[in-house]
């Protein structure tokens, strides 16, 4: 059957949260709201699960990618 709508629109905004974290020093609240994220408590737990770690950590782990 494939991906849901869903989970393929979380997908597309977690690659975009990624590559904000890594790309520019903005606060995570808005990074998460340039991602089409309007709930940033539901980001952070989604983040977490999907990618392991906090959005904070990863941009720690990540800052020279």
């Amino acid at each position: 059957m494939g991906i849901g709508f869903s989970s393929y629109l979380l997908d597309l905004r977690m690659e975009c949260a990624r590559a904000l974290l890594r790309g520019t020093n903005g606060k995570i609240k808005e990074v998460a709201r340039e991602a089409g994220f309007n709930d940033y408590h539901y980001f952070s737990k989604a983040f977490k699960k999907i990618n392991g770690c906090s959005p904070v950590d990863y941009r720690r782990r990540n800052i020279h990618t």
